[in-house]
């Protein structure tokens, strides 16, 4: 997965949590999801979809911290996660990667430690045992 980077100043610890239940975009779109969880999915499932040789990615959950995201991705036998920041009203990819990403990684995109922290334990709540990663 390609790795986007863009700092952003600008910080809200305004909290929300999906479970998106492993939702591709359409079913999202027909679901009880927001317009901006319906953009993360749109913009995580873009970023895979990117990579050639990748089966089809599913959005498994979504944290919101506004002005940041973070997506949790399936696609086939991997999975990985996707980091968006909020922008001028749009959802852009800041960084991902497969498999877990450790909240350093996370802060290393600009995003504030309890941010990232709070985005983490949202995606799953033993998030703390994956961070000697």
């Amino acid at each position: 997965m390609k790795l986007f980077v863009v700092l952003l100043s600008v910080f809200c610890f305004t909290s929300l949590a999906v479970n998106i239940s492993s939702l591709t975009l359409a079913q999202a779109q027909q679901s009880s999801t927001t317009a901006d969880e319906q953009q993360i999915i749109r913009v995580a499932l873009q970023v895979n979809s990117s990579s050639p040789g990748i089966a089809p990615a599913r959005v498994d959950k979504v944290a919101i911290s506004s002005p940041y995201a973070l997506a949790s991705v399936v696609f086939g036998e991997g999975d990985g996660m996707v980091v968006l920041a909020k922008k001028q009203g749009t959802w852009q990819a800041i960084g991902g990667g497969g498999g877990w990403l450790v909240s350093t990684e996370l802060e290393e995109l600009g995003i504030p430690r309890q941010t990232a922290q709070l985005l983490l334990q949202r995606i799953d709540p033993n998030w703390k045992n994956y961070e000697s990663h």
